[in-house]
């Protein structure tokens, strides 16, 4: 067990917040300094840590012979113990609720109400590049881990990392994060888009093929939703128009062309979803109707035929609410039920009746009650509403994470833990990753280049919890 006790002063940074009126509570002006102590604290703890602790007696500016601390109430999802001049808190639960406990400094002549907050951070969202992971903390920052021979880490470096970095603008205001095949993508939160790693096709959508080792700022527009999977990205800006840039080899930009744009590209029209595959895109306009455009050599549009197409191409009149896209595969809900279409020959749309490899149109899958769903290399996971995790398709490097190495996998199979708490999960090339309710990030399937981010190039055929109390 990993216990980490940190000057909450130096390091996590206590919070000072002034009392509301009408609190009932009082402060007091240390007789050492001018600086006014509050009856509100806040301490910082990592989801990944176990134990912080803030030197009260120290801020207070009380000397110890004139004033001790009592515990009031304690917390609810850990315990706050009073050492001398510290206050520790130890978490006891796994959880990203804040807690809180209530104290009392006394002196010879008051007695004087605190309230410690703390504030847990977590991981809210997690990406999967070919072979390197992505991962955005609560607090905004954004780390990485794996292969980084072009710079996709964004730490300033090409050197592949077994655990992970943070990239080198140490930035606390990242929003959306996304990975592509050897590049990263992020979105702060004033909108504009942000680009590191391997850019030879475009990729940046900033007008050159100049890569980058560390964030370089890509775009000054307002930005919502990024997606990308191989070498081209879809986007839509915060008017809901559509966006697209990078490798066209296929027609996945829907210019009508196959060359490559450095530049992004409108796509006309309002737009509320996107999914990218390997040489595909795909698209849910405002009223519901699903697009799709690029590569088609395995169905992967779902036109009804093998055809690639230049230009969004409608598929059928459906209201669809979702789509995602596997690297040759389509898996999209409509009506509360869930379609796959495009390659099967791992079973990534599962055992479909008719024994084809290939699904050239949509098909209903059943599988019900989703909550979030990904395609990867010929695989599928899927988060059901009860908070668990299954997957089918391709597991030859255990990326199902399922206890074994089976090549093909044609039913839904739960996860070996059986845990009931998934609430985010993203499938990779040869690896996955998944983010439990309590804020945990958890990693599975190949790691030949570190990117499962535990230390070590040991593959894992089972959901490990990384970055935590387990390593």
């Amino acid at each position: 067990m990993k216990n980490i006790k940190l000057s909450m002063i130096a390091i996590l940074g206590v919070i000072f917040m002034g009392c509301g009126g009408g609190s009932g509570s009082s402060s007091t002006t240390s007789p050492n300094s001018e600086r006014e102590f509050s009856n509100n604290l806040t301490m910082i703890l990592d989801v990944d840590d176990v134990e912080v602790s803030y030197d009260w007696l120290t801020e207070s500016g009380f000397d110890s012979s004139s004033a001790s601390l009592q515990l009031v109430s304690d917390g609810s999802y850990g315990k706050f113990t009073i050492l001398d001049n510290e206050i520790v808190y130890t978490k006891t639960k796994e959880t990203n609720a804040s807690d809180s406990g209530e104290f009392e400094i006394v002196t010879d002549t008051q007695t004087i109400p605190i309230r410690v907050s703390v504030k847990s951070l977590y991981w809210r969202e997690v990406k999967c590049g070919t072979h390197h992971t992505v991962a955005l903390k609560s607090d905004g920052t954004l780390w990485s881990w794996g292969y980084n021979n072009n710079g996709e880490l964004g730490d300033s470096t090409n050197t592949n990392r077994l655990k992970a970095v943070q990239e080198s603008t140490k930035s606390n205001n990242w929003r959306d994060i996304d990975a592509g095949g050897w590049f990263s993508l992020g979105v702060k939160e004033d909108g504009k888009l942000w680009a590191w790693g391997h850019n030879d096709l475009g990729q940046f959508g900033d007008g050159s093929y100049d890569s980058s080792n560390r964030p370089k700022e890509v775009s000054s527009a307002s930005w919502k939703m990024i997606s990308t999977q191989n070498n081209h990205v879809l986007a839509l800006q915060s008017d809901n128009t559509l966006w697209a840039w990078g490798s066209n080899i296929d027609g996945q930009i829907g210019d009508g062309s196959t060359n490559s744009a450095t530049t992004p590209y409108q796509i006309d029209g309002k737009w509320r979803d996107i999914a990218t595959g390997e040489n595909h895109s795909m698209a849910i306009r405002e009223d519901g109707r699903l697009y799709a455009w690029g590569s088609n050599s395995l169905g992967q549009l779902g036109t009804g035929s093998t055809s690639s197409e230049l230009t969004p191409t409608p598929i059928g009149e459906d209201v669809w609410s979702s789509v995602v896209a596997g690297e040759y595969h389509t898996l999209g809900i409509r009506d509360d039920k869930l379609f796959g279409w495009g390659m099967n020959g791992f079973g990534a749309l599962t055992n479909n009746s008719d024994g084809t490899d290939e699904v050239h149109s949509p098909k209903e899958i059943d599988f019900d009650n989703l909550k979030k769903i990904c395609g990867g290399s010929n695989y599928t996971l899927a988060i059901k509403e009860n908070g668990t995790l299954w997957g089918w398709g391709n597991n030859q490097y255990a990326q199902l994470g399922t206890a074994d190495w089976s090549v093909s996998v044609k039913t839904p199979t739960q996860e070996a833990t059986k845990a009931t708490d998934w609430v985010d999960v993203d499938c990779g090339t040869i690896h996955s990753v998944g983010i439990k309710s309590d804020g945990t990030l958890w990693i599975w399937g190949s790691n030949e280049y570190g990117e499962l981010g535990n230390g070590t190039t040991n593959s894992e055929d089972t959901p490990i919890h990384i970055l935590g109390r387990g390593l």
